[in-house]
């Protein structure tokens, strides 16, 4: 007498491998959410420290312009005198 085994009944196989399949999407699918989710979150502190440097940029060009206005009118105010 022949035992049947589980890769014999073409049914039972191609269930286990569906199932196998859909359980190893949802592993797949729940990894690249939590991956998305790390990466969104990197995104918006990269996007703040890019705001900062914008800000800090600004400020130093304002700075850096205002000390060569006194710079010009320093010399513009020895050459009149």
């Amino acid at each position: 007498m022949k035992m049947l085994t589980f890769l014999d009944d073409p049914l039972c196989s191609t269930d286990f491998l569906s199932f196998k399949f859909q359980k190893k999407k949802a592993t797949q699918e729940k990894s690249s959410e939590e991956k998305i989710q790390k990466l969104k979150k990197r995104n918006a502190e990269l996007a703040a420290i890019a705001r900062r440097l914008e800000e800090k940029a600004k400020q130093l060009q304002q700075e850096n312009l205002k000390v060569f206005i006194q710079a010009v009118n320093s010399s513009i105010t020895h050459l009149v005198a």
